[in-house]
Order: structure tokens, then sequence, then C-alpha cells
């Protein structure tokens, strides 16, 4: 450094206002003579050839860049989730008593699943579009008998049946989820260590869900076996925004929330089978709707980024993510009027929250 600031001013010197003056002539008028060390013409050859290679570098890498074909990520997920259906009763205890009873939900168990992904960072910019495919399943059951000194009720009920109190009752949940989704992302530097990151895309869903009861009573009928099952299909636009605050060398704090509105189809299917001894007795009811849904989705966690060298490298993300569909499903509630068959239809919620570890590479 040393050597380049002298070199530098002695070449100033002898340079002023394009016009060269050897310091041994006469000084121009209005000058001040500054006496520097003579500069041995070698090392000034050294010099300037370092520089020539340091100027031959950063145009070869600058060059590199603007030309550069962009970025490529691909990784994978592995999800150890927990589904959630606020509609999955299936039996109640404690009417009519002083006794407090419970309501009887099936509650899906903790399951894997996985969403695999890639995208693209343009070059020249912080653009970065993004494709995802999540898949996950669960299934559940559970059996109940009546509490020692309360009533166990059904609270599904077919209107050609006789009977509301039961001696069993089993619940038993399926769900199928598949999600697409293609996402075009813009990242703003607000602080130095701080991004905010807005996007939009498309989001398609696909959910199967069914729920069997079994109900088994002394009298007659003796058995009332339910079906409901759905199937949904949603598509629609998201948007969202991320953010990632990085505080201690490789490793951030990140956050991502995405709204969805989505135009759902739902086949809605109800079967009820009321068994006595000779006789069954049959509801078989299907129903087809569109209407709009919202969703909800928010991953909060800690990501790890190592850089292999300044075009590729890795990123691990470990977080909590939970996944919110609201006003979810359609579900029949027949009342024990075997004269109007009277019938409610609720909607409700679907959680599906968790455990998500993200593993990408990108080149």
């Amino acid at each position: 450094m040393y050597k380049f600031c002298v070199a530098f001013l002695f070449s100033s010197i002898i340079c002023i206002n394009g016009k060269g003056h050897a310091l041994s002539e006469d000084p121009p008028p209005c000058y001040e003579i500054v006496k520097v060390p003579v500069v041995p013409a070698d090392h000034y050859e050294q010099m300037s050839a370092s520089y020539a290679h340091m100027s031959a570098a950063y145009e070869q890498l600058a060059s590199e860049y603007h030309n550069s074909w962009g970025t490529i990520v691909i990784g994978a997920d592995y999800l150890l989730w927990h589904a959630d259906n606020q509609a999955l009763d299936y039996a109640i205890d404690g009417i009519g008593t002083a006794t407090r009873g419970r309501a009887y939900n099936v509650d899906g168990g903790w399951e894997n699943g996985f969403r695999a992904h890639g995208g693209y960072y343009f070059p020249c910019d912080d653009w970065f579009l993004n494709f995802s495919w999540t898949h996950f399943e669960t299934n559940a059951s559970e059996t109940t008998t009546p509490t020692p000194g309360l009533t166990l009720y059904s609270t599904r009920v077919n209107p050609a049946a006789t009977f509301l109190t039961v001696i069993r009752a089993t619940g038993a949940w399926d769900l199928e989820l598949n999600t697409a989704k293609a996402d075009l992302s813009y990242l703003f530097w607000a602080r130095r260590k701080l991004s905010i990151i807005p996007h939009l895309g498309l989001r398609w869903d696909r959910i199967k869900d069914n729920f069997d009861i079994t109900y088994i009573s002394t009298g007659t009928p003796l058995t009332e076996l339910i079906e409901i099952h759905q199937s949904i299909n949603a598509i629609g636009p998201t948007v969202g925004l991320g953010s990632e605050w990085n505080f201690f060398r490789c490793l951030s704090l990140f956050s991502d929330f995405q709204w969805a509105f989505l135009w759902s189809g739902y086949r809605v299917s109800y079967r009820s089978d009321v068994i006595t001894a000779a006789v069954t007795a049959d509801i078989n009811t299907r129903d087809k709707k569109y209407i709009g849904k919202h969703s909800l989705d928010l991953l909060v966690g800690l990501k790890w980024e190592y850089h292999l060298n300044s075009r590729s490298g890795v990123i691990v993300k470990m977080g909590w993510e939970n996944l919110l569909w609201i006003d979810y499903g359609d579900n029949f509630y027949f009342f024990n009027n075997v004269a109007d068959g009277a019938n409610i239809r609720a909607s409700n919620d679907l959680i599906i929250s968790g455990l998500t570890i993200r593993a990408e590479a990108f080149f």
C-alpha cells in the first residue's frame, strides 16, 4: 500500500493539468514544490503490473456476475406434523347429570410428510422464482365406552335410528393433503443484516378427508355405520411476506407468512347404514358446491447458510409451521326426527402444525 501511494503521488507531481514538469526544471507559477523520495523504476514496474492484474481480475469477476445464468436452488423438507379437524366429534356423555362429562373427538397423531422444491435466482437482481410440492397424510382412530355412572350418546344420528344411547362408539379419520405452489419473490435489504422478502404466487390444494363412525347399541337397531367423505380441489392466488435477520455469522432468524384465497370445489358424501336384526335402512347423500375459502401459512425458525464459493453453497432451516384452512369442510348433523329428517350442515377449521426441517443446495 505504501508503494502504491508513493507512486501515485510521484505521478501526480510529474503530470499536472496534463503537462509534464520535471523536478529539476523551474516550477510553474503558483505551484509549490513537494519533494518526494525517488521510487526505483523496477519497484514502479512491479507495482504497475500488480495493479493491472487486480484490475483484470475485477473486470473478469464483474463480467461473470453480469453475464451469469443465475443461481439454481433445489431442496427438500422433512415434515413432522399434527393435524386437527374441529368437526371430528362422535360421542358425548354427561348429559342431564350433575357429573361433568366430556365430548369425544378423534385426535390426529404426529405423522411424517415431505416437501420438494426448486427455484431460480435471476442474474443481476434479487428476484427469485420458486416451485414446491407438499404431501402429507394422517390417520387416526379412537374407541370409547360409557364412563361409570354416565350415559354415552351418539352425536351423528340417522333419522331412521331409534336410539341415541350407545355402549360403544368408534371414530376413524383419514386425511391426505397435496399442495402445489409457485412463488415469485423479491429481496429488499431494510438494514445491513435485515432483509424483507415480499412474494406472490399461485397455489393448488387437493384434500381427501374421510371420517367413519361406528355405533353399537344393546337395543334395536344394533349397529349404525356412518361414512362422511369429502374431496376438495382448490386453486387461487397467494400473497406473503418473509424476513431474515442475520445475528451471528452464518446463523439467521427467519419468518414467512402467506395468505391464500382459494376457489374451492367440494364433493361431499354422507352414507349411514342402520343395521337391525333383519333390516338395513340407508342414507346415501351426495352434494357438490363451489365456494371461496381463506388459508393462512406461517413458518418461523432458524437458518444456517454455508458458502462453498461465491456461487454455491448449502442452507439448512429448522422451524415451526402452522397451516390453517378457515371454514374448511362440510359436515352433516342429523336430528333424531324420522318425520322431517331435519339436518344441519356445519363448517369447521382444519389446522396442521409441526416441525419443518429444510435442506437446500444452490449453485
